[in-house]
């Protein structure tokens, strides 16, 4: 896990969660690192986990899949709209019945192989160079 530990409140109930459920071997916190690469971030895990309930865009998802991460989400409208079906949802009141279910599929090597591919395959709808076209073309419209 890797992430701002700003809201030391909101991380101590996720630390309780992970002891709740028993996940202390599946997840891991990382140390801030000033100097590091996206490449070696995301080298490091095997899934991406974001369970925001809002996102203006939600380019942490799309550079997970850029890297060759699977992706684990909340069910928000953008993930759903930028995502499609590349990423595992997760409803934002999940039971721990789900929560077995997603860990048993993330068990599975040849189910997180096929995630990563329909990542790539998704995130080469996107480019900088598109957007900057389209925002000039939207520009122009007017």
């Amino acid at each position: 896990m890797r992430g701002s530990k700003v809201y030391q409140e909101y991380l101590r109930d996720i630390e309780e969660e992970i002891n709740i459920l028993e996940l202390n071997n599946h997840i891991v916190f990382e140390p801030f690192e000033k100097a590091i690469t996206l490449e070696e971030i995301y080298s490091k895990f095997d899934v991406m986990l974001l369970l925001s309930e809002y996102e203006g865009f939600g380019l942490p998802v799309l550079e997970a899949q850029s890297h060759g991460v699977p992706v684990v989400c909340s069910r928000i409208a953008i993930f759903e709209e930028i995502l499609k079906q590349s990423a595992f949802y997760v409803n934002t009141d999940f039971t721990s019945n789900e929560v077995e279910i997603l860990i048993a599929r993330l068990s599975d090597k040849s189910i997180l192989a096929e995630r990563a591919y329909a990542g790539f395959r998704n995130v080469n709808r996107f480019s900088w160079g598109k957007m900057s076209y389209e925002t000039l073309s939207l520009y122009q419209a007017f």
